[in-house]
């Protein structure tokens, strides 16, 4: 784990770099620069992994009554398999549940083999599959849930 990543907050002035991060990272949703405009307001939270002034991870979420839903994870490709994703998933639990959240979920695509064992190591569990939910290519979700303590 690198000891000089830095967690912090996200915020609206991260925008441009959350956005140039996501296209490194094909596999996290493409929200575009506009799409991250709303951190902080309406229950949506996120946090970043900096390192050395640098933007390498960020997560999102959404926090509505006692539930977080994982909204989109992305590390920069050369900092994986460093411990930055379980960091940002550990601060977005620690931080749910100081906001009363009783559960986290998320959909992933039934192909992303990597997500979904990076998830199974932190304690979520298959619970359902959405049909079709994906497009480009059209792919089925898999819904992965998991309780906070």
């Amino acid at each position: 784990m690198d000891k000089e990543i830095e967690i912090r907050p996200l915020n609206k002035e991260d925008s441009g770099a959350l956005a140039s991060l996501e296209t490194k990272c094909p596999e996290a949703a493409q929200w575009g620069e506009q799409g991250y405009q709303g951190i902080g307001h309406n229950g949506l939270l996120g946090w970043a992994a900096v390192k050395a002034g640098v933007l390498t991870g960020f997560m999102v979420v959404r926090v509505v009554a006692d539930e977080m839903e994982v909204l989109n994870l992305a590390v920069e490709p050369s900092g994986r398999r460093q411990g930055i994703a379980s960091r940002l998933l550990n601060e977005a639990i620690s931080q749910g549940r100081g906001l009363a959240a009783k559960r986290a979920y998320l959909e992933v695509r039934e192909s992303n083999s990597a997500a979904r064992n990076f998830y199974s190591t932190h304690e979520f569990t298959e619970t359902n599959r959405r049909k079709a939910y994906y497009s480009q290519p059209v792919e089925d979700a898999i819904v992965l849930v998991r309780q906070i303590r």
